[in-house]
């Protein structure tokens, strides 16, 4: 079994815990941050101290407590005071080099624990779009002298991409949570936050470029059925399989019988692994889905209530469970609410046809005339009808702005927010590159962007 604490030391995650834990944490990324310019996580002792003052200089509120009862005259004193409690809680390590100077050494336990977080607050996604092209690709040009090499360096790869959608996926719970948590904020400030969210923060760490690149471009539904191929090819190929098996040997230390098990294990694993890969891209996306119905159901319940921006947003995907892929289909009810134990069994199934925008009706009662209305309303809404709008609109532009739309009219400010929302959806003909720049109305800050058509390859 794991131990944890039979790798670090028991105090490791003191300093995490501390009063000054922010200080603490700040100057650990700070030192790892430069050690990225350098081949090495070593310091000079000296540089070392001189990294943690010159981080204390540029930040003179820093807290730290001082527990060691001792005078901490100036920044100098500081770093000192910092560099033994890193030593002392097993962050870092102190050799003398060749030269009987004294260098500083990250552990590699701390390397990979700062790894693993200073990762968190960069914008890595990127990587993603170009996982599912490595994979098949490795073993595409597997050669017979580097067989096992290769196959466990795809199952790295794998392993890897599995672990960033994994993280994708849970950090959508997040993003909703923050949402749900706003009761306390003024509903100005609770719409600023979630448009803010929505077409900010959101779009850039969760659903990004490089996510709908890999949606499109790289899409492991592309690439299942040949990668399986060459995976059946390997196990099939007397040559690659003795030989790889006799790799596996010779690495690893072990008996035929043991590599030979190894193999197929290996084998089995990447077999599946665009399977898996599919699956988590599915749930993604079903949170996606999940994310942006809270995201505008809390913009709706806003709206009914903020007089001051009600001009712009209000009435915004009312009735939005309506809304379906096909614009002008709607259901009145989810038949997944209806059980086998139902009192009622329907003597017929039931079938949607297409509705027209005009009620047919005889009946003019307000409440009908108001459903048909609302209706009317829906469909515009859909993903299909706001595609052709936008692309009505490109036909004779090469692009459009914020500006190529009448944002003082309700019905214009709705149609740009749903292009925003609905831009990354594959049967969307149109992309939305979004710009550093920002427009304000009613005080609502907005990202500035431009809209174009998708290229033939996208």
């Amino acid at each position: 079994m794991f131990h944890l604490f039979d790798i670090i030391p028991a105090k490791f995650f003191s300093l995490l815990s501390s009063p000054s834990r922010q200080t603490y944490a700040d100057i650990l990324f700070f030192i790892y941050s430069k050690s990225s310019e350098s081949n090495s996580y070593t310091f000079l002792k000296e540089d070392f101290i001189n990294l943690i003052n010159d981080y204390l200089e540029q930040n003179i509120n820093a807290e730290i407590d001082n527990d060691e009862d001792i005078e901490l005259k100036d920044s100098n004193d500081k770093a000192n005071f910092i560099f033994r409690k890193l030593k002392q809680c097993g962050w870092i390590d102190t050799e003398y080099g060749k030269n009987q100077q004294l260098y500083v050494n990250f552990e590699d336990y701390a390397i990979s624990f700062l790894d693993t977080y200073y990762n968190f607050g960069e914008s890595r996604n990127l990587e993603l779009s170009s996982y599912v092209y490595r994979i098949y690709h490795n073993l595409e040009r597997l050669e017979i002298k580097r067989g096992y090499f290769t196959i466990q360096d795809t199952i790295n790869q794998a392993n890897d991409l599995l672990k960033k959608l994994r993280s994708l996926n849970s950090n959508i719970k997040k993003y909703i949570k923050r949402i749900t948590n706003l009761e306390n904020a003024t509903e100005e400030e609770q719409l600023e936050e979630i448009l803010s969210q929505l077409l900010g923060e959101y779009k850039e760490k969760i659903i990004d470029d490089a996510y709908y690149y890999m949606k499109t471009n790289d899409n492991p539904h592309k690439y299942k059925i040949p990668f399986n191929n060459i995976c059946a090819n390997i196990k099939e190929n007397t040559v690659y399989k003795s030989s790889i098996i006799e790799q596996i040997v010779k690495e690893d230390n072990i008996a035929e019988t043991a590599a030979t098990e190894k193999f197929y294990e290996s084998m089995h694993f990447l077999e599946g692994i665009f399977d898996r890969i599919i699956t988590i891209m599915e749930e993604i996306d079903i949170k996606n889905s999940r994310y942006i119905t809270v995201a505008i159901e809390r913009i709706k319940m806003l709206m009914n209530h903020n007089a001051n921006v009600e001009g712009y947003l209000i009435n915004i995907l009312k009735n939005f469970s309506l809304l379906e892929e096909n614009d002008m289909t709607f259901k009145l009810f989810d038949a997944r609410n209806i059980i086998k134990t139902s009192l009622y069994t329907p003597r017929t199934s039931i079938v949607f046809s297409e509705l027209p925008i005009e009620s047919t009706t005889n009946s003019n009662t307000t409440i009908e005339k108001a459903f048909y209305h609302q209706l009317a309303t829906n469909l515009k809404h859909s993903k299909k009808e706001i595609n052709k709008q936008i692309m009505t609109m490109l036909s004779t532009k090469q692009n459009l702005t914020i500006k190529d739309f009448n944002i003082k009219q309700k019905s214009e400010f709705i149609k740009v927010l749903l292009a925003l929302i609905y831009s990354k959806e594959t049967t969307c003909d149109y992309q939305v590159l979004w710009q550093d720049t920002e427009e304000v109305i009613d005080n609502i800050h907005i990202p500035s962007f431009i809209i174009e058509r998708k290229k033939k390859n996208e």
